[in-house]
């Protein structure tokens, strides 16, 4: 499966990877894996239609992949459309892609599995993580990773991420500092969508599990 594509959805079959011994207990298990097998084939005919009635239609996106995992498994994987509509070089699995805020998703799962294992609790601040200061009138102790996940931290990260994801000055080891010296308050206060606040989420992430970012 490409490294490059996002499952799109997951399904619940029942596979059997080897067949046991000519028992009435055996056929029945090789029938149901023959027939897992048909609702699996008739899945993806079904998912391949489906991508297709939706390239049709006006707004589509000229290029797009869909990949569908089930355990370890991959059940269905198809690129589709262009990847240049300058030369119309067709979209193939392995083309790189941005997928954008779809990571915040990937950041919500991994949060609350850190919150569950206590390892990095959503409670946690910054104060807790990094034991920084942050310019006045900024209280580091009220900057929780609850906050930061749910666009609610009301602070200002000073061009974080365009000096992290852009040009590379900045990984997760410079976050602290960088926040102790130039972060600042939002000047619009409450909720406020954005990239920086998961940003500095995951450097505490980086922080407490020691796992590179």
């Amino acid at each position: 499966m490409s490294k490059c594509v996002k499952p799109a959805a997951l399904i619940a079959l029942a596979i059997v990877s080897a067949p046991p011994p000519f028992t009435g207990t055996a056929i029945a298990a090789q029938v149901s894996t023959a027939d897992a097998g048909a609702r699996e084939a008739d899945f993806r005919r079904e998912l391949d239609r489906f991508v297709e009635t939706l390239r049709a239609t006006p707004n589509m996106i000229p290029g797009t992949a869909v990949v569908v995992v089930h355990g370890d498994r991959t059940v269905f994987e198809k690129a589709y459309g262009t990847r240049d509509n300058r030369t119309n070089a067709p979209l193939t699995l392995d083309t790189p892609m941005y997928n954008g805020s779809v990571t915040k998703a990937y950041t919500g799962v991994l949060a609350a599995i850190l919150d569950a294992e206590g390892t990095l609790p959503l409670s946690a601040s910054i104060k807790d993580v990094w034991g920084i200061e942050l310019p006045a009138p900024l209280d580091a102790e009220a900057i929780t990773a609850e906050r930061l996940l749910s666009h609610n931290a009301e602070i200002f990260a000073g061009g974080l991420n365009f000096r992290s994801v852009n040009t590379g000055q900045i990984d997760a080891r410079a976050v602290p500092a960088h926040l102790a010296r130039f972060a600042k308050p939002h000047p619009t206060p409450g909720f406020v969508y954005n990239n920086w606040n998961p940003f500095i989420w995951s450097a505490m992430a980086e922080a407490r599990t020691g796992t590179p970012w």
